[in-house]
């Protein structure tokens, strides 16, 4: 894992190609040292974008999972896939309470 990039951005970019830039950092986040911490409490000491009611759809996996996307205004849609188990946590979080916090995954 490298611990440092060099990226040089200059001119101007549409949407479209802003979202691709984004993304090509992402991945080369991605594959960067120190990895991005594993719960949202160890990188509170820097600014993390919240977006209220944010846009997403859900479907179901062959194998039993799900895709799951959600739609951010600033960096476009990510998607994650949620395996069988994962699905199984959580719609048992999702049937919790209000009030109930779910740390472990």
């Amino acid at each position: 894992m490298d611990e440092k990039a060099k990226v040089q951005i200059a001119g101007e970019f549409s949407a479209t190609e802003l979202e691709e830039i984004i993304i090509e950092l992402a991945k080369v986040r991605s594959g960067m040292a120190p990895a991005v911490p594993e719960t949202p409490e160890a990188d509170l000491d820097r600014e993390i974008l919240v977006q209220d009611d944010p846009l997403f759809t859900v479907r179901t996996l062959a194998g039993g999972g799900l895709r799951v996307w959600l739609r951010n205004e600033g960096t476009g849609w990510q998607a994650f896939q949620l395996s069988e188990d994962q699905r199984k946590r959580l719609a048992e979080f999702l049937n919790q309470p209000p009030g109930h916090t779910f740390t472990k995954h």
